[in-house]
């Protein structure tokens, strides 16, 4: 089990925070949290932590007052005590936080805070009144994911190929022509998926996943190269006008916008929304490339799905 002992007062917020957030369902939102989605993918369960879905990152805080050097070992010790905490609140799926997980994985949770020691980064300094401070920073994201990824593959097409010019059904007997081809009446060829969910209110995860409205995996593990959802993400995270979306998706990316949230962390999309990324075989090679976005901006007006 992961030991909280040891923590500052303070941190026990974290714990308060995972109740309403992290570790349980969700809280209702205040106008002030509905006014900017920042919270949702830069959390602060506790002051100086922090959860970066954006960067992949996690920030923690130790303090002490002893001399050094007893005291730069106790303030070192209360920050990787703080990232475990941290790092139990990281959402591995719609089924587990990876608190969760480490409930019955001691081995695990060995492993991380090894880990811990080994590559976070780490910053001292000195206060005016003798107090010593270490920050740590983790990229948790291609820590973790190697650690606790689920089984890749296998994922069958939920719609039938369609002609790439016309947008009719493709005959079985003849082969999909080969390369990229743009969507019926669509100057660009799609580059990637931008998923705008708006205010939904929902957890960012490791494994989050695209279902379709019977609840079947439209895009997850199932459907993404193992290699590249390990080391850069299943999907990016992002927020209202970052345009850093773009080395993700590219610069005509198919803007969706999800019907809701299921599990957490899960997506619904429409019937129509699951034709567009089944139905044409380039769509479907950008889905195992995991050129996929989640940005908090609302659907674009002036754009539409094909």
């Amino acid at each position: 089990m992961v030991r909280f002992g040891g923590l500052r007062r303070r941190f026990s917020a974290v714990l308060l925070w995972a109740a309403g957030w992290g570790l349980g369902g969700f809280l209702p939102r205040t106008s002030a949290e509905q006014a900017g989605a920042q919270e949702i993918l830069l959390l602060h369960p506790a002051p100086y932590e922090e959860i970066d879905w954006r960067s992949g990152s996690l920030r923690s805080f130790g303090e002490a007052a002893e001399p050094a050097p007893r005291g730069w070992n106790l303030a070192r010790q209360e920050a990787e005590d703080s990232m475990m905490a941290l790092l139990a609140l990281v959402r591995i799926d719609a089924g587990e936080t990876l608190g969760q997980r480490l409930r019955g994985d001691s081995a695990l949770e060995a492993l991380l805070r090894e880990k811990i020691s080994q590559v976070a980064h780490s910053r001292r300094a000195s206060r005016s009144d003798g107090q010593l401070t270490v920050r740590l920073e983790l990229k948790f994201l291609t820590l973790l994911s190697p650690l606790v990824a689920p089984k890749f593959g296998n994922g069958k097409p939920l719609a039938p190929l369609l002609c790439p010019l016309c947008g009719n059904p493709w005959p079985r007997s003849r082969p999909y022509p080969p390369g990229p081809q743009p969507f019926p009446n669509q100057e660009h060829l799609p580059t990637g998926v931008m998923l705008h969910v708006g205010d939904l209110r929902f957890e960012p995860a490791l494994f989050p996943r695209l279902l379709n409205l019977n609840g079947s995996e439209v895009y997850g593990p199932a459907f993404a190269e193992r290699e590249r959802a390990l080391t850069q993400g299943l999907v990016r995270y992002v927020e209202a006008g970052d345009p850093s979306a773009t080395e993700r998706v590219g610069e005509h990316p198919l803007h969706l916008r999800p019907l809701g949230v299921r599990g957490a962390c899960d997506f619904v999309v429409s019937d129509e929304d699951v034709q567009h990324l089944h139905g044409d075989a380039r769509m479907f090679h950008l889905l195992q490339e995991c050129r996929v976005v989640v940005t908090t901006a609302p659907f674009p007006v002036s754009e539409s799905a094909p």
